[in-house]
């Protein structure tokens, strides 16, 4: 019986000091001003977001905190705030009772730059969503360009996505070239190996690889892997042998087929 009794007697205890701590907590977050403001920002490969311009986004919209009360700061109102920004993928602002507010950040990461006959640029990502261009960065990324009609102000909202059932017979321009992005995205030697893609006047696929003087005649989205494999067998058991500049064009549009035309 007396066991129990310390038992419960020490859960008291510590309720207690959790009760005190937090009410301390509380009034130091009243006493604190929050003096300075760190920004942690993740996949720093690209730099679409630096850290001075999370205090400048702050400042334009009158919510700066520095020199505000912690217990006065809006987090909620914050984030909301940063997720305005084209860029961020994801937000989370917390502040700690040293009065350093930490703003945490992680940067959309695009896999293909879309340029559309009118010239207007913008970026799809990894996730299927539209981006804008910056004014002060350019990614390194896929270049995409040609017959496309496509403007951002349409397609801003769009959340692309891969066919779970590989059929691509319904997809709109935009998701094919999202689905065969991500393809090469994910593939270290084609991500290496294509530079560029083009559509054509018969809204057909071409490539242009970094290596030789051959342009890749891809057709549809469809078989995407299948095609590939063509491809990468091609390579490895023909242009190696008979060199990388025999060939202008390398048609690999058709199942079971790949034709190739010599340069002239």
């Amino acid at each position: 019986m007396l066991k129990k009794i310390l038992h419960i007697t020490g859960w008291l205890l510590v309720l207690a000091y959790m009760v005190v701590a937090l009410g301390f907590t509380n009034k130091k977050s009243e006493e604190i001003k929050c003096h300075n403001i760190k920004v942690i920002i993740k996949n720093p490969d690209h730099s679409f977001i630096e850290k001075e311009d999370i205090s400048l986004l702050f400042d334009v919209h009158k919510l700066q905190p520095k020199g505000m009360y912690l217990s006065t700061i809006n987090l909620e109102k914050l984030e909301s705030l940063l997720y305005t920004h084209p860029a961020v993928k994801k937000a989370e602002v917390y502040k700690s009772i040293d009065g350093i507010l930490t703003v945490d950040l992680c940067q959309r990461n695009p896999v293909m730059r879309i340029m559309n006959k009118k010239t207007e640029g913008y970026y799809i990502d990894e996730d299927g969503k539209i981006m804008p261009l910056s004014d002060k960065y350019t990614a390194h990324v896929l270049i995409v360009n040609g017959e496309i009609n496509e403007s951002y102000n349409k397609n801003k909202k769009k959340n692309l996505s891969i066919p779970s059932n590989g059929d691509m017979s319904r997809n709109s321009l935009l998701n094919d070239l999202f689905t065969l992005g991500m393809y090469i995205w994910k593939n270290d030697f084609w991500k290496a190996q294509i530079e560029q893609v083009y559509i054509n006047n018969h809204q057909e696929i071409e490539l242009t690889p970094r290596l030789g003087a051959h342009t890749i005649i891809f057709g549809t989205a469809e078989n995407i892997e299948e095609k590939f494999f063509k491809l990468e067998a091609l390579y490895k058991y023909g242009l190696n042998n008979v060199g990388w500049k025999k060939y202008k064009n390398i048609n690999i549009k058709f199942k079971n087929q790949v034709i190739c035309t010599k340069i002239e």
